[in-house]
């Protein structure tokens, strides 16, 4: 008889098998893909399908010609004095140290960033007030978006310079960035697209007003 010490009990040994076979689920998605791609590639073989429109993108696209002296946005973000100012800017709130706006571009639905006001490109320029200013209002981003759009978790993190990804190198800024289960799918596998439920400028006024409600803006 074998040792009962040896042996997985039931559960854990389904959660293994069940971990074992989403691994090699997603290894074989994966080499569907490069397979597909292969065969096109030889063959010649057009894609057939639809476009996906997604005419917001034309803004990001015309941006990228801009020469590197042109206006910061989050400063310009900064400066806006009136609500419809704010809501052309997607400011979510803003204090005396920081400014909140959604990005235009986001990773996924509620995608927030946080922002000392002064143009300052690197964390050790920033004063002590502008680094406690920075890190509450990123937990009132945590707390807005866990409310207002259900997040089951986060990203958090900054981007210094160019080569570590930063969209903006000379203004510092945090992301917050609201996960859910599932949000990494087959779709962007495959489709090497991401899903944004809910147009940005709709999700801009609910998070606007739930921010006034929670009183974030000083």
């Amino acid at each position: 008889m074998p040792n009962a010490k040896c042996r997985m009990p039931n559960r854990e040994l389904q959660i293994a098998n069940l971990k074992f076979e989403i691994r090699h689920l997603a290894l074989g998605i994966v080499l569907i893909r490069h397979l597909a791609f292969g065969i096109r590639h030889c063959y010649n073989i057009p894609m057939q399908q639809g476009p996906l429109l997604a005419p917001w993108r034309i803004d990001y696209l015309r941006s990228l010609d801009k020469p590197a002296g042109d206006t910061c946005f989050l400063c310009q973000a900064g400066a806006t004095a009136n609500d419809a100012q704010r809501e052309a800017a997607l400011v979510v709130w803003s204090t005396p140290q920081s400014i909140v706006v959604m990005n235009r571009y986001p990773y996924c639905n509620g995608h927030l960033l946080i922002a000392p006001r002064a143009h300052k490109a690197e964390l050790q320029e920033l004063t002590d007030a502008e680094h406690l200013d920075l890190a509450r209002q990123t937990v009132n981003a945590a707390r807005l978006l866990s409310t207002a759009v259900s997040a089951q978790g986060f990203n958090i993190g900054i981007n210094i310079g160019r080569v570590a990804g930063a969209g903006l190198p000379g203004h510092v800024h945090q992301h917050v960035v609201p996960r859910w289960g599932g949000d990494t799918n087959f779709f962007h596998v495959i489709g090497e697209t991401r899903v944004v439920p809910q147009a940005i400028s709709q999700l801009y006024r609910e998070l606007r007003q739930l921010a006034m409600e929670m009183k974030f803006e000083i």
